[in-house]
């Protein structure tokens, strides 16, 4: 039987819908962008290496969420602008102090330019950069975190209720962290430092008991690893929670999200030595009850979670560190059913020693992408979400009128099955290889479903 062109249409769009049905929840991505930290020319010795920290904000105003890695192996931080379709360009070098572990972003002075904040592990302390509003940044304030506890991360959020950005560390020598209270001019309090035994590494703040904001620590040095909640009062101080809440073998990553809907605060931590996903369900008064255990690849170091697929539920990233054949490592995306249970992951191809894993809505398009930052290929991969949201470039729009017609996609379907040639349409090759993929299709339907503004 000849399919005719609306028929064509009918098939694709229902296809696609039995695919969505039968891999619930998984995103699509456009093929992944990988930033060096450093330009082409540079000399091995002298390039920015070892991205272990990653940090997503505004840097120069501009509306759009810019980057910043903190790299290990070459002791300073790069700092990449985006130029609002997801396109990054790297704009700064900073020097940094001995072996940067992690980094954050926060208007630490209060003068409505965004600053950086590099957790300088080797060294024991944290550089305050001031931003000048137009990505580039000050010489660094340098705050002492104490000698000898090797600070592994750093998280910035007011934790006193003063309107000032305050940050966090994670000594993992000392076993404790440490509460910086910020003045909101650049400078910031003494320390509170908190006893929290057993190897404190990754940091998450949330909302557990209803009150202030809380935090929870994963703890990597006993078998199994566990995680430490600490109750905050709003004005700085956080009680440690007894039992610490038990998960895999040495948790690293750790995220914080309602996973099942109920409006508490859970948690996600990803067991690097147990190869899985622990997740912990809030209570809504500080206490956890242990949901899932989901399998995650080898060595995953982080977790992020996000609503990747545009369901409006929340959903689960990780890392496997080891690809298979020419791959070199893998996102793995759980798709959330919304109850704290989850579908099987779906895995998409990331750069070589996969390290940190963020979310955000790079291109303006409404939908989320992920930032992975690669370890080995000292490189930033993008991977732009093809699925769900406004496009903003209204992909299908053949005759550039901001929507996307029935006969748009009949035109799309019949370039996809090689009827037509891409250049009777080249709106709906966003990715400009000459083809039109399914994921490319997709978009072309939700443009036309959704409506877009044309580019």
């Amino acid at each position: 039987m000849r399919l005719t062109a609306r028929r064509l249409v009918f098939f694709a769009v229902a296809s696609t819908a039995l695919v969505m049905t039968a891999f619930a929840g998984l995103p699509n991505f456009f093929p992944r962008v990988d930033v060096p930290l450093g330009p082409p020319e540079c000399v091995l010795a002298d390039c920015s290496s070892d991205p272990q920290g990653l940090a997503i904000a505004d840097l120069n105003d501009d509306g759009s969420p810019d980057l910043i890695t903190a790299n290990n192996g070459s002791d300073d931080a790069s700092v990449f602008l985006n130029s609002g379709t997801g396109n990054f360009t790297l704009a700064a070098t900073l020097a940094a102090g001995l072996g940067p572990t992690g980094v954050d972003a926060a208007d630490f002075d209060d003068d409505g330019n965004t600053d950086l904040a590099v957790l300088n592990g080797s060294d024991s302390n944290v550089g305050i950069y001031p931003g000048n509003g137009d990505g580039s940044f000050g010489s660094p304030n340098l705050v002492d975190v104490g000698a000898g506890t090797f600070p592994e991360n750093i998280l910035s959020a007011d934790f006193d209720d003063d309107g000032n950005a305050d940050f966090v560390t994670t000594n993992l020598f000392d076993d404790s962290i440490s509460v910086f209270l910020g003045n909101g001019d650049g400078t910031f309090e003494d320390a509170i430092v908190i006893a929290v035994a057993g190897g404190p590494s990754g940091i998450a703040a949330g909302n557990f008991d209803g009150g202030a904001l809380d935090l929870a620590v994963t703890l990597d040095d006993d078998f199994p690893g566990e995680v430490a909640i600490l109750l905050g009062d709003g004005a700085g101080n956080f009680d440690l929670q007894t039992p610490n809440q038990v998960v895999g073998d040495t948790p690293l990553g750790i995220a914080v999200g309602d996973l099942d809907n109920d409006s508490n605060d859970d948690i996600a931590v990803a067991n690097w030595a147990e190869d899985s996903i622990s997740v912990l369900f809030g209570n809504g008064d500080g206490s956890f009850t242990d949901g899932p255990l989901l399998a995650a690849g080898i060595f995953p170091e982080d977790v992020a979670i996000a609503d990747i697929d545009g369901d409006l539920l929340l959903d689960i990233l990780t890392l496997d560190s080891f690809g298979e054949g020419d791959v070199d490592g893998f996102l793995l995306v759980f798709p959330g059913n919304g109850d704290g249970t989850f579908g099987e992951a779906g895995t998409y191809d990331v750069g070589a020693g996969p390290g940190v894993v963020e979310a955000a809505d790079l291109d303006g398009d409404g939908a989320l992408d992920v930032v992975t930052t690669h370890l080995d290929s000292d490189d930033v991969g993008i991977l732009i979400n093809s699925g769900g949201g406004n496009s903003g470039e209204c992909v299908g729009d053949c005759n550039g009128d901001g929507m996307v017609s029935i006969s748009e996609l009949v035109r799309g379907v019949n370039i996809a099955l090689g009827q037509l040639d891409v250049s009777e349409c080249t709106a709906f090759d966003r990715d400009s290889d000459g083809q039109v993929s399914i994921s490319e299709l997709v978009a072309a339907v939700n443009s036309a479903l959704e409506g877009c503004v044309a580019a």
